[in-house]
């Protein structure tokens, strides 16, 4: 059985071979990321905190000095409002200590400003944590199409080893089929906040097959 009818029948996750709207092959891996520019934290917080809704979510995302995207870090669970809050906290103050000649600057803790996301926003701000509100003025499926041809022009980087590797990119390739899209709202922040929305350029030959273009 192939890891795509795998994740269908038995996670309920089903993925089209190599991913649904964004395709593996997009995505590029690092070791160590290169110098940054800048950098920031992107939240997305759960409405309950049941067995069945949705994790809240940081990922921890910088700038390179190659105008490229990097994913440094993920932290992802269940919280109850007084953990979450303490969660992004911590979180911050980590990410603040970084060297900052290497890493850049940590600009912000960037937050939907809708339900636990606007009490995480107020507790942030009694804190002075630099955090901004995002509204969201498109439906997901949208946004995400927003940001594929900077994905698809190989303009993202992940980790090749971390523990959250498997499950992140697998939320990501099963979009919009899949059983939880937590991880992708922080993701879709990232590459707009960092990316822009380029031109699509399709390579030639071997280069747009192996990035899963039909010429």
């Amino acid at each position: 059985m192939t890891p795509a009818s795998w994740e269908a029948l038995y996670q309920q996750n089903p993925i089209v071979a190599g991913g649904n709207l964004f395709k593996s092959e997009w995505f590029l891996e690092h070791d160590e990321p290169p110098r940054m520019k800048w950098r920031a934290i992107y939240v997305d917080t759960a409405q309950k905190t049941r067995e069945r809704n949705d994790y809240s979510v940081f990922e921890h995302w910088g700038q390179g000095m190659d105008g490229k995207a990097y994913l440094l870090s993920l932290t992802r669970g269940r919280f109850e409002a007084p953990e979450l809050e303490a969660t992004a906290i911590r979180l911050w103050s980590e990410a603040a200590k970084l060297d900052r000649d290497r890493w850049g600057a940590l600009r912000k803790m960037a937050v939907e400003d809708k339900v636990s996301g606007t009490g995480l926003i107020q507790g942030l701000r009694r804190k002075a944590i630099p955090v901004v509100p995002i509204q969201r003025d498109k439906d997901k499926f949208t946004r995400a199409q927003d940001i594929v041809p900077s994905v698809a022009s190989g303009l993202v980087s992940i980790p090749k080893t971390a523990p959250w590797k498997k499950d992140f990119m697998s939320e990501i390739l099963s979009f919009p089929d899949g059983a939880h899209d937590d991880q992708v709202d922080p993701f879709m922040d990232a590459i707009s906040d960092m990316c822009g929305a380029p031109q699509l350029i399709i390579p030639d030959g071997a280069l747009a097959r192996s990035r899963g273009f039909r010429l």
